[in-house]
Formats: structure tokens, C-alpha cells, sequence
């Protein structure tokens, strides 16, 4: 099995754009091919979580 891509407390934005998230899990799809990462971010004051697809995400570029 390969390894995840990303850890809890990485910070990662869609390839597409978006605002910075933070991973809170990063699971194997059962069937193989694939993560499922959960991640969260605030947008103003409003917290909000959802599962991706780690094709779908990048590093996010945070200025370091």
C-alpha cells in the first residue's frame, strides 16, 4: 500500500484554489487507488469540514 500523502495538521488548498485547510485524517479508499483526506478551514468566522479525494488537493503555499 502506498504511503499517505499528507499527515494530520498539514496545511493544504485544491489544486483549483480555495482557502487554506487543514488535514484532520488521511485514509486509504477500501478498494485501493486513493486517499480520503478530511480536512477543515474558516471562512470569516464559519468552520466548515469535508472529505477530498487527495488528487484533488496541494501543499498549501504559505509564504514561508
Amino acid at each position: 500500500m502506498a504511503d499517505a500523502p499528507f499527515k494530520v495538521g498539514d496545511l493544504v488548498a485544491i489544486k483549483s484554489g480555495g482557502p487554506t485547510m487543514t488535514v484532520i485524517s488521511c485514509e486509504a479508499y477500501r478498494s485501493g487507488g486513493g486517499f480520503s483526506v478530511a480536512a477543515v478551514w474558516f471562512l470569516g468566522e464559519k468552520y466548515h469540514s469535508e472529505n477530498f479525494s487527495s488528487g484533488t488537493l496541494v501543499p498549501a503555499d504559505v509564504g514561508e
